[in-house]
């Protein structure tokens, strides 16, 4: 059984594959524990199991959400899953409140140093909770496809999809991007 944390639409209904936009109200798929999940890392898709993490808040932020953020901004939008194995499979991740709450402010903060600003309704972080008692959440992060032409982190990079993988975005794309932006202003 799932408890989503978010605020949803009565009217909306569980997806068997999510979609990117619009990314604010976003619903979130059914999870159950150790379940296989219906649908593959790709570009739009990126799992992240932690199991390892002796801290997933500090793991999330240092080495995940500006990079894949920034990434999904700049290709197509997609999702970030944390809780999930390569091979699909549904373990979850604990996070008690003030972890969950450190989570939402630390991805806030991140996202506020991109360069141009990202829109808030262009992200959104839920929490599913897969079992109340251990606080055994799978964690999403959705972003929807950029309104800019480009994206920068707050480290300088920018990085974009390509199949399952994030890449630096090499120079002549970001020139060509910054040049596309000149031509329409």
């Amino acid at each position: 059984s799932v408890k989503l944390l978010e605020e949803q639409p009565a009217e909306a209904s569980v997806a068997d594959e999510p979609v990117a936009e619009p990314v604010t109200g976003k619903i979130s798929l059914e999870y159950n524990l150790k379940d296989i999940i219906q649908f593959e890392e790709d570009r739009e898709h990126e799992f992240k199991s932690l199991q390892k993490a002796k801290d997933p808040v500090k793991t999330i932020l240092e080495f995940y959400v500006e990079k894949y953020v920034n990434a999904f901004l700049n290709t197509n939008g997609g999702a970030l899953y944390f809780g999930i194995d390569d091979n699909g499979q549904i373990l979850g991740v604990r996070l008690d409140r003030t972890q969950r709450d450190n989570l939402r402010t630390g991805v806030s903060k991140l996202i506020n140093k991109f360069q141009p600003s990202v829109e808030p309704e262009l992200y959104a972080i839920n929490f599913i909770c897969l079992d109340d008692k251990t606080e055994l959440y799978v964690v999403e992060i959705h972003v929807a496809k950029g309104t800019a032409n480009l994206y920068m982190t707050g480290g300088q990079n920018f990085y974009i999809r390509r199949d399952g993988s994030n890449f630096l975005m090499p120079f002549d794309m970001i020139r060509s991007r910054i040049h596309d932006a000149a031509e329409t202003e």
